[in-house]
């Protein structure tokens, strides 16, 4: 599923998209909405510094659009961008496998290890066997 953003005349494609509305399609295409609630990306090393700036800014162009949270793909870290008021954003960070980070949009807390469970980082030795 693409995002439309008008204000820039592009498209952006997210990882996760959630829309509580009756979901609202660019020019009639199925596959184009551009009424997202909550986006969330898969942070990279290449893509973090985008995704976490000119992305989220594109995404707040958009009305429907409460809550931004990348989940960095090195380490058990998600922040969550919460709009409170037009232009007031509420940040949080969870970081460590045995937090959870509140998502305000969708009234519900995601928990790190749901999130990371059964990934291993480059430098993260393997859990050993029971």
């Amino acid at each position: 599923m693409r995002i439309q953003i008008p204000e820039f005349q592009s498209f952006v494609y997210p990882d996760a998209v959630v829309v509580c509305e009756k979901p609202a399609f660019w020019e009639g295409r199925r596959d184009v909405i551009v009424n997202p609630l909550l986006v969330v990306e898969v942070a990279s090393t290449s893509t973090e510094e985008y995704d976490r700036n000119l992305k989220f800014y594109k995404y707040r162009t958009q009305p429907s659009f409460k809550e931004y949270a990348p989940v960095s793909q090195d380490s058990h870290y998600i922040t969550a961008m919460f709009r409170e008021e037009e232009d007031l954003w509420r940040t949080s960070d969870a970081r460590g496998i045995e937090k959870a980070i509140q998502l305000y949009s969708i009234g519900s807390k995601l928990d790190l290890a749901t999130v990371y469970e059964d990934v291993q980082f480059e430098n993260e030795q393997a859990p050993r066997e029971k």
